[in-house]
C-alpha cells in the first residue's frame, strides 16, 4: 500500500496533467457519504487516504471557500445525498449490534469504505 505522502503526491501529479484519480461517480458517492457520516465517524478523522481523497473531491468540485461549485458535479452529489438519505431512513435495524440505534448501512457505502479505505465498520 502506498504511504500517505506518496498517495497525496500521486493525486497532485494526476491533477496537474488533468487526469482524474477518482471517477466522477466515486467523487459524488464519497461526498454524499461524508455529508451523512463525516461528523460522527471517528474512523474518518484518522484515515489519511480518505482525508486526501476528500481534499481532492473539494478541489475537483470547487467546494473550497470563495469558489463557484461545479454545477454538474453538484447535481451528481445531490443525487447521491438524496439516495443515501432515503436508504438510511429506511434502513433496517442491525439485530447483531448491542446498540439499539445501530442500522444496516447501504451495501454501496460499506463496499466503498471497506475496499478503498479499509473501514469495515460503519458505526454512527
Amino acid at each position: 500500500m502506498m504511504n500517505n505522502e506518496l498517495y497525496r503526491q500521486w493525486i497532485e501529479v494526476l491533477e496537474q496533467i488533468d487526469a482524474k484519480p477518482l471517477s466522477d461517480d466515486t467523487v459524488a458517492r464519497l461526498l454524499a457519504i461524508v455529508y451523512y457520516y463525516g461528523g460522527s465517524m471517528e474512523a474518518f478523522v484518522y484515515n489519511q487516504k480518505l482525508i486526501a481523497d476528500i481534499e481532492y473531491c473539494q478541489r475537483r468540485c470547487h467546494l473550497r471557500g470563495g469558489e463557484v461549485p461545479d454545477a454538474k458535479m453538484a447535481l451528481r452529489v445531490q443525487q447521491y445525498i438524496i439516495k443515501l438519505g432515503k436508504e438510511l431512513e429506511n434502513a433496517p435495524k442491525d439485530k447483531n449490534s448491542k446498540s439499539s440505534l445501530a442500522i444496516i448501512h447501504p451495501e454501496w457505502v460499506c463496499k466503498l469504505m471497506k475496499e478503498r479505505y479499509g473501514i469495515e465498520e460503519m458505526n454512527l
